[in-house]
């Protein structure tokens, strides 16, 4: 591919980063309909490229830019950092299930779980503190031990 087919995008992430990109619009013997091809590169020429990814997508070529590829894959992390989390925390592949539908609840409230942990981290964590006022329904009891009498 000459260096004239690659495009320079700049992304804006955590930290700022260039990469070049060049796509093509294939199709291959043993699938249906036209594929992205994207080459995606840390440097405008391999030879003095260190990082050179290659991408696929069934988008088709009017939405599937250099930019809208290079973007899309740079979110793929937080997809991975779900899954770690979710694994870790809050046991999605520990299931002891007999059916389809049991394991439809059980994903169902793991992604509940993690939504509600998240939320609570986005909006001032778990020290959250829920009441302003004293509880006091119960009352305080002052009996010892010696008065009580089990019958």
């Amino acid at each position: 591919m000459p260096v004239e087919g690659f495009t320079k995008i700049q992304l804006n992430l955590e930290r700022p980063r260039t990469v070049w990109v060049a796509i093509k619009e294939v199709e291959l013997s043993k699938s249906t309909g036209k594929k992205v091809i994207a080459i995606v590169m840390n440097a405008d020429t391999f030879d003095t490229a260190t990082e050179i990814d290659y991408l696929m997508s069934n988008v088709n070529l009017s939405k599937a830019t250099e930019e809208w590829i290079v973007k899309t894959y740079s979110q793929r992390n937080w997809v991975e950092v779900f899954y770690r989390e979710a694994k870790g925390w809050l046991g999605l592949n520990e299931y002891q299930v007999r059916d389809e539908i049991s394991l439809k609840r059980h994903f169902i409230m793991v992604f509940c779980a993690y939504t509600f942990i998240l939320w609570h981290t986005l909006t001032g964590g778990l020290r959250r503190r829920w009441a302003n006022k004293s509880l006091n329904t119960f009352t305080l009891c002052t009996r010892s031990i010696s008065d009580i009498h089990i019958f």
